[in-house]
């Protein structure tokens, strides 16, 4: 994935910065300085690497030198490489945090399009067994197995008795999208268009959704529908 991509990258670069040099490097933004460099194999044990010739440094990170050789004296020098390592695993979090937020937005857009196409049956694909909903029609709840799949048989029959047409969803800027341990929590305006009479409406909402991560991926556990 690109963000595992460039995860590698800015650890390559944070621990280069911290004067720990790489023998190889697929990063584009320390290849060209490892180019200029022709670093030996260091023979020394992996816990062991050198920091200046004669001087042997314990290597709290455990690599092995041939892959890291630190370049740089001086105090507090084997501080910097636990700091670039902090900062690489705080940039690892936010990238698996946004990862997830894009898989269960692409979800819910998956939703939408089978709704906007009148595909009551990929659209049920995208709903966990056991999901509830609340809606503006009746019976206004739906849950348990089966639930997506009931409501847009329910929503069909809902629109050919109010003589509504061609109804479609656009989602707006989403409000906030909390992301934690598998689970999600979406809050968006939305529109409704459809025409009736002849006549073309909007209706103007706002959709609460949950979704969980299972082996599968990303499902859609509820959601609720309120007008504005």
């Amino acid at each position: 994935m690109l963000w595992a991509l460039a995860l590698q990258c800015t650890a390559l670069v944070l621990l280069n910065s911290a004067g720990w040099k790489p023998c190889r490097c697929t990063c584009p933004a320390i290849e060209g300085k490892v180019a200029q460099r022709h670093l030996r194999r260091d023979p020394l044990p992996p816990s062991v690497h050198r920091s200046t010739p004669g001087q042997r440094v314990r290597n709290p990170s455990g690599v092995h030198s041939d892959c890291f050789i630190h370049n740089k004296s001086g105090e507090g020098g084997i501080m910097k490489p636990w700091a670039a390592l902090l900062g690489v695993l705080v940039f690892a979090s936010a990238a698996a945090i946004a990862s997830d937020k894009s898989d269960a937005m692409a979800v819910v857009h998956q939703w939408v399009d089978a709704f906007n196409k009148g595909d009551g049956k990929t659209g049920a694909a995208q709903c966990a067994d056991g999901a509830v909903i609340l809606d503006d029609f009746a019976p206004h709840v739906w849950q348990g197995s089966g639930a997506c799949a009931t409501w847009y048989r329910d929503f069909e029959a809902f629109v050919a008795k109010a003589q509504i047409s061609d109804p479609s969803v656009a989602l707006a800027r989403t409000h906030h999208l909390d992301v934690d341990a598998g689970y999600a929590y979406l809050v968006t305006p939305a529109t409704l268009s459809y025409s009736k009479a002849g006549k073309a409406v909007a209706e103007k909402a706002l959709v609460v959704m949950t979704l969980k991560k299972g082996a599968s991926g990303w499902q859609i556990t509820g959601w609720s529908w309120a007008d504005q």
